[in-house]
């Protein structure tokens, strides 16, 4: 068997370790933009949100492109001249 670099060894087993119940990455980036609307509102998201929220503190990825998001749209809030409604 080929010798596997160790960040594509981490990122597999982190992918295998999604229990059935929980958020993988595909459906977590399914619901990134409701997620950051509520935190960037200072809201917490609802219940039906929490599985995002769970996603996000284990997956570095999905903080990763979470943490972009939320820069882009305070990035264009803040060109709007502090407008909310995008």
């Amino acid at each position: 068997m080929a010798e596997q670099r160790p960040g594509v060894k981490a990122l597999v087993e982190q992918a295998l370790s999604v229990l059935p119940q929980e958020l993988g990455c595909d459906s977590c980036a399914d619901y990134l933009a409701a997620y950051a609307d509520y935190r960037l509102g200072g809201r917490t998201p609802p219940d039906s949100l929490k599985g995002v929220g769970e996603h996000l503190d284990r997956c570095e990825a999905c903080l990763e492109e979470f943490k972009l998001l939320l820069d882009a749209v305070q990035g264009a809030r803040d060109s709007l001249g502090g407008q909310h409604d995008l």
